[in-house]
């Protein structure tokens, strides 16, 4: 998370080129799932067979790097990305809830306490920014959650088509401008006014 926050303040400050900022995410999400495979085998909460391990690596390294880039592309109006923050959030709280997961209801509830804070000063006219540090944290937190949600391997589709849909808007926002982008022959990582917002 420091180095998602630290990558995303140097962001805000020197606007990287989209490639250090591609790299340094990939660097990240694959730790994340580096570590995650790792303590899950070492506490047995799932029994992993031999030939899993590799796509389910793969997997989790995609998944944190599409959700942690969904929303920072989602920030592009005052309230937005602090809005469906706040909305996946309270979304996650209830899905730990029910799914009697008190670390996901926790941590959602922090993230629901921050962001509606922080929404208050970012609800157009904002009078303050969340930037890609904040948006950048923000998607790295839900990619974690989602993450706690469907470790247990307990109904594994339902709770990966729950992640999905809490997080829907910034993944289909991200999925249309990569292939808008894709299909316009256009770098998919230069920015556009064509986004869903």
């Amino acid at each position: 998370g420091f180095l998602v926050f630290l990558l995303g303040i140097i962001d805000d400050l020197r606007s990287l080129h989209y490639l250090y900022k591609l790299i340094l995410q990939a660097a990240v999400s694959v730790f994340v799932a580096a570590v995650g495979l790792a303590l899950m085998m070492h506490f047995a909460q799932t029994r992993l067979a031999a030939v899993l391990i590799v796509p389910l690596f793969f997997s989790i390294a995609v998944w944190m790097l599409a959700v942690t880039t969904s929303f920072n592309l989602i920030d592009g109006l005052d309230g937005l990305a602090s809005g469906l923050a706040f909305i996946a959030a309270a979304s996650f709280a209830v899905a730990g809830r029910m799914s009697g997961q008190p670390l996901v209801v926790a941590v959602s509830l922090v993230v629901c306490g921050a962001t509606l804070s922080f929404l208050r000063y970012n609800f157009p006219p904002a009078t303050i920014f969340m930037g890609d540090s904040g948006s950048l944290f923000l998607g790295l937190l839900f990619g974690l959650i989602s993450l706690l949600i469907v470790a247990p391997g307990e109904n594994a589709f339902f709770r990966i088509a729950g992640c999905v849909l809490i997080l829907a808007v910034p993944l289909l926002d991200t999925t249309l401008a990569f292939s808008r982008r894709l299909i316009t022959r256009r770098p998919v990582f230069e920015a556009d006014h064509r986004h869903l917002h």
